[in-house]
């Protein structure tokens, strides 16, 4: 069966958020959609982390949340996910936010510095610096979006052959139109009426929604990953690529990341890239307690998270995960009984579990002999100021060293069943 979120309201201020909370443990991934969607067109990117902590907030205007008059200031989107940070507690959360959705976390983590241990930015709308204050942006045109329907399967049998859903996934097609319509007598209106739509556009670029001010002040990682396809001078053009295409450099540790031959609707397209970059963002984070810790590269080499266990049942309840997963425990080694037993110090309680999952370690070995130099994979259970903590190491990482192409994909399977196993202690 198909897991299902709960519904939760936040409010901002006067305004009533709506936000889609999908159970899980860890420090959640924020989504953040874009003008004119809603929270629940992420859910084939967000069914690809079960067991992790995953909210989907609704903007104002959108969904399930209030409706206010326009026009609302982009500003105030940021303030929305400000609300939720402050409401759910947020502390080295990883946000994804695509199109307004990036522009608004991008405001949020320079309003709220903890909240947020990276982001990834989809082809959002930070326009080059001089565009703000420029000609205002024409969407009239909005307005004469088609706001009625007898049910959503209308609205999906119309778009699904149409530019530009017919090139969106199916699913991510009907989860917009399933969940992009409200009950309105006995017919369908909008979420996210098209007077409300018009009028977001028409202030993307005024003067107050610029944030080179603030963005040199966000230290963390941040990933921007933007289409190439450029918008004609002059032309508002949804489907074009509203960033910057120099972006990600404003940024004190941003990486761009240029898709050729993609458009604005990324997640709608491919959402499985979607899913590709948001583990290659979460795999250079960790947490310890409640606080998390940025490594670059090759620092940055395992996942790890605090567990509320004695450390013994930690450690036995590591095992029995990996054992889940397919992986034979090959040694186990007490780090600080060795520590005392050759040196005569004392050490924090540390143990290093081997871990071998022989279908995969075989078809490794016959695609490079001299693998065992890096195996077995070890997981770790420790103490570090009075909590336990278990981790894995990053199989991708580890193998990027043998320089062969072939192991990549192997390394993304051991990768997925050892964390899913450190989740399932935590």
């Amino acid at each position: 069966m198909l897991e299902s979120p709960s519904l939760q309201f936040v409010r901002a201020g006067s305004v009533e958020l709506a936000v889609w909370d999908w159970p899980g443990a860890g420090p959640p991934l924020l989504f953040a959609h874009a003008t004119g969607f809603h929270g629940r067109c992420w859910d084939q990117v967000i069914r690809a982390f079960p067991g992790r902590r995953r909210l989907a907030l609704e903007f104002r205007g959108h969904g399930r949340s209030a409706k206010p008059a326009p026009p609302s200031s982009w500003r105030a989107f940021g303030a929305d996910a400000a609300a939720v940070a402050d409401f759910f507690g947020l502390q080295g959360a990883v946000g994804i936010g695509h199109s307004m959705g990036g522009h608004a976390l991008v405001s949020c983590a320079a309003a709220r510095p903890g909240a947020f241990a990276a982001l990834l930015l989809i082809d959002p709308v930070i326009l080059p610096p001089e565009r703000y204050g420029a000609h205002p942006v024409h969407a009239d045109f909005i307005l004469r979006r088609r706001a009625r329907w007898a049910l959503p399967e209308e609205m999906f049998r119309s778009f699904q052959g149409r530019r530009p859903f017919k090139d969106w996934q199916p699913q991510v097609l009907r989860d917009y139109c399933d969940w992009g319509l409200l009950p309105d007598g006995e017919a369908f209106t909008l979420a996210c009426p098209p007077p409300i739509e018009a009028a977001i556009y028409a202030r993307s670029n005024a003067p107050d929604s610029n944030l080179y001010g603030e963005i040199p002040r966000i230290a963390l990682p941040v990933t921007v990953l933007r289409a190439d396809a450029r918008p004609a001078p002059g032309v508002f053009d949804l489907g074009a690529s509203p960033t910057w295409p120099d972006l990600a450099a404003q940024f004190p540790r941003g990486r761009d990341i240029a898709l050729a031959g993609r458009n604005h609707y990324i997640p709608m397209e491919t959402p499985e890239l979607v899913v590709e970059q948001i583990r290659a963002v979460t795999s250079a984070v960790s947490w310890i307690g409640g606080e998390s810790m940025q490594a670059a590269g090759e620092i940055q080499y395992g996942y790890l998270r605090p567990v509320h266990l004695p450390f013994g049942e930690a450690v036995a309840k590591m095992e029995e995960a990996l054992k889940n997963e397919g992986f034979g425990v090959l040694c186990h080694i007490d780090i600080q009984a060795k520590l005392k037993e050759k040196l005569g110090v004392d050490f924090p309680r540390y143990v290093i579990l081997g871990a071998c999952n022989p279908p995969l370690a075989h078809q490794a070995l016959q695609n490079e002999l001299d693998l065992g130099l890096l195996l077995p994979c070890n997981a770790v259970v420790y103490e570090r100021d009075g909590q336990t903590v278990v981790g894995a190491v990053d199989a991708v990482k580890m193998l990027s060293i043998v320089g062969n192409p072939e192991m990549e994909t192997m390394a993304r399977q051991v990768n997925e069943k050892l964390r899913r196993a450190v989740d399932r202690v935590a």
